[in-house]
């Protein structure tokens, strides 16, 4: 447990400082969090984590599906009585991201107090400025479950210096 907490303390303060990282250590973070939270609520908790091999290669924005999976666990399988699950899916297909996050959710909804999914929001606003034009985002609320899909074109790291000196250049004028 102090191994995963530790590797996901050290990617968050050394690694995700740039404004792109492989994407296998972004998959990385998650499946470490995600044992974490198994470590947490042991037996009672139904985990699934399906997760294709073609992600080699790929870079992605850091940090940007962690709050996805944090409110799963959040929203989800903490306000849950009895038998909560999660089940992550990430595909990559034609250089394309597929994340599919969906959790149990309590009969009556009482995460919704008026006031809260700032973390949503700004995960969509980070998606319109960093992914503009080449992202879709669903978030679907069910009876019984919260689902979350993202799709996004990904990158390839020898696109990596050209897409660097982009973000380095949008960077300089949101400064100015």
């Amino acid at each position: 447990m102090i191994k995963k907490l530790s590797g996901l303390l050290h990617y968050i303060l050394h690694e995700c400082d740039q404004p792109l990282v492989p994407l296998e250590k972004e998959i990385k973070m998650i499946q470490d969090y995600m044992a974490l939270e198994k470590i947490r609520y042991a037996e009672q908790m139904q985990m699934t984590i399906d997760i294709d091999e073609g992600h080699q290669g790929k870079i992605i924005a850091p940090l940007l599906l962690i709050p996805f999976v944090e409110n799963s666990f959040k929203h989800g399988a903490s306000k849950m009585i009895s038998h909560p699950w999660v089940r992550l899916t990430i595909k990559i297909e034609n250089n394309r991201l597929c994340f599919i996050i969906k959790n149990s959710k309590p009969p009556v909804n009482v995460t919704l107090t008026g006031k809260g999914n700032i973390g949503l929001k700004n995960v969509k606003k980070r998606l319109e400025l960093l992914y503009p034009g080449t992202h879709e985002l669903s978030v679907i609320s069910e009876e019984g479950s919260y689902a979350v899909r993202l799709d996004l074109q990904l990158h390839d790291t020898k696109d990596n210096i050209a897409i660097m000196n982009e973000l380095k250049t949008q960077r300089e004028y949101a400064m100015a």
